[in-house]
């Protein structure tokens, strides 16, 4: 159905028992806000406080501590029915407000038969509340801002992002900021000063990955706004030492050889981090670091290898089978100087663990030449 200045058509069924008049409803990440004044079985009557163009596919919020919504709908259970057949490799969970939503979420995967990763949309302000122990059981982070922005003060948005970023970073847990990041190409050729600069710090702040939303999905020239993105990004990483390190003094084996690992990077001039990983633990514990080099994950498992591609750093290998450290070493070193990332007489650095392929036990560092 189309709608007009009068109406508007949306999939609010489970919404409208709960709403009370003088709620406020929010479109398109608050840039149009209604009143709640009447509501009926199928409609709900509003006052336009601020006006605004919408377009179709536009989110709605609804800013209220009394909504009672299930957080996965039936359409929601159909939805990760069909990706879960075609081979999603990662499932983004939006609306999450409590650490029981995800395990919700990861029980109907594995009800399926699957274990895929879960990352965790961080969107509402009982997410900030709850943000240790959402962190504690997902598999990723999604720092959503449009969303986010209309459920908290949007003064807030900047210092909530470095926060998030530095806990998900302590959690070896990798972040995705998204959102608003470009959305003048929607309109102009080239983005606002405002949004380079927004770019770059959410690289500085530490993010592991940046998405783009309207500007690929809407943009008429979506190519050209991955391209503006990725010349932002390679710029910002040219200040890389300016991203904190979110390294913590504690009686951890695993923390420690990670660490060791990067300062050889420095000390050394070590080319390249190599580290055999069964479960990808290892890989994202240097990769939370933000080392200047490249980080080879050799495992034997493809979604290891290909939830892996969502940490920063982190260049994934893939092979059939794992027999022992030599066999890594041996491909590790063959890699980097296919892709010319090392070359001989360089320094490497292995981190692994022994007994060899067994999850959980990285406590080998080693310096190798090539």
């Amino acid at each position: 159905m189309i709608g007009n200045d009068e109406i508007v058509y949306a999939s609010i069924e489970g919404i409208i028992d709960s709403l009370r008049i003088g709620d406020r409803i929010l479109l398109a990440d608050g840039s149009v806000e209604l009143i709640v004044k009447d509501k009926r079985a199928k409609e709900v009557i509003t006052r336009v406080r601020i006006g605004g163009v919408i377009s179709e596919g536009k989110g709605v919020n609804i800013p209220s501590e009394h909504l009672d919504i299930e957080v996965i709908t039936e359409k929601d259970k159909k939805d990760l029915a069909f990706a879960l057949r075609n081979g999603a490799d990662a499932i983004a969970m939006s609306f999450v407000r409590y650490s029981e939503d995800i395990l919700k979420l990861k029980e109907l995967i594995e009800k399926e038969g699957k274990t895929v990763p879960v990352i965790a949309k961080i969107e509402r302000k009982e997410a900030i509340e709850n943000f240790e122990e959402i962190l504690s059981v997902c598999d990723g982070i999604m720092i959503a801002r449009g969303d986010l922005g209309v459920e908290i003060p949007f003064q807030k948005i900047p210092v909530v992002q470095k926060k998030l970023i530095y806990m998900s970073r302590q959690s070896y847990k990798p972040v995705i900021t998204a959102t608003q990041m470009l959305k003048s190409l929607l309109e102009n050729p080239l983005p606002t000063r405002a949004e380079i600069t927004d770019v770059a710090n959410a690289v500085l702040d530490g993010s592991d990955a940046l998405m783009l939303s309207e500007e690929t999905a809407v943009a008429s020239n979506p190519v050209k706004s991955v391209e503006i993105m990725v010349k932002i990004i390679k710029e910002a990483e040219k200040l890389r030492e300016e991203i904190p390190i979110p390294f913590k003094a504690k009686k951890d084996v695993e923390c420690e050889i990670a660490h060791a690992a990067f300062k050889f990077t420095i000390t050394l001039g070590a080319k390249a981090i190599i580290t055999p990983t069964s479960s990808g633990a290892t890989a994202r514990r240097v990769s939370s670091l933000r080392p200047h080099v490249p980080i080879l994950a050799i495992t034997e498992n493809m979604q290891v290898y290909n939830f892996l591609n969502f940490s920063f750093g982190v260049h994934p290998v893939f092979v059939e089978k794992l027999n022992d450290l030599n066999q890594v070493v041996m491909l590790g070193k063959k890699y980097l100087k296919e892709k010319k990332l090392a070359r001989d007489g360089d320094y490497i650095v292995i981190t692994g663990g022994f007994p060899f392929g067994k999850p959980g036990t990285t406590n080998l560092v080693k310096v190798e030449k090539i």
